[in-house]
């Protein structure tokens, strides 16, 4: 997708991408907008977006946070965890480090 088509950030490594998008919490979110436009591309470009492995994950440390936006792919809306893996790191909706280290542990437990 070309970088001029987004407001949002994008970040990819090879098959894989994720959008970002930093606003205020008063401010309407526009990362939607983004999807419909890269779910427009890969059409054009005879791909597909697989929705089963999409995710959103939203960080916001407000005292009274706004309601999680509701984000499509066609007809299918995408899941809101509290963590997800990028690229091998495991990213919490807090920003706090457990659930990474607890794998990475547990994996070198593992190995002893």
């Amino acid at each position: 997708l070309p970088s001029n088509e987004t407001s949002s950030d994008s970040f990819k490594y090879v098959d894989d991408m994720s959008a970002a998008e930093s606003r205020h919490v008063s401010t309407a979110p526009r990362i939607q907008d983004d999807i419909n436009g890269l779910a427009q591309w890969t059409e054009t470009n005879y791909m597909a977006l697989n929705a089963s492995k999409c995710k959103v994950i939203v960080f916001c440390f407000a005292r009274n946070p706004p309601p999680q936006p509701v984000i499509t792919i066609g007809p299918s809306q995408l899941e809101v965890v509290h963590s997800a893996r990028v690229l091998g790191v495991i990213l919490q909706h807090n920003l706090k480090w457990t659930e990474h280290v607890n794998t990475v542990v547990g994996k070198g437990s593992k190995r002893l």
